[in-house]
């Protein structure tokens, strides 16, 4: 059996396209029968966010703005 490839994924969980990318790398191992190690690591749009969030209107207002804010359907 062949060495593993080594695979290092920054992944934002709620980004849709990371989550497809993440299907197409599963079929993709597969189909190859090329063992793969995975390693997940986050990518955060916004580092600074404290661990218990940040409630969103409040979040939008900061970085766009009241008037962003008050446009949301959030």
């Amino acid at each position: 059996m062949s060495r593993p490839v080594a695979i290092r994924i920054l992944s934002d969980v709620v980004w849709p396209w990371c989550w497809i990318a993440k299907r197409h790398l599963e079929k993709a191992a597969i189909q190859s029968k090329v063992p793969i190690l995975v390693r997940w690591e986050p990518y955060m749009l916004n580092p600074s966010t404290p661990p218990e969030g940040i409630p969103i209107r409040k979040y939008i207002a900061d970085k766009y703005g009241p008037q962003m804010a008050a446009m949301s359907k959030c």
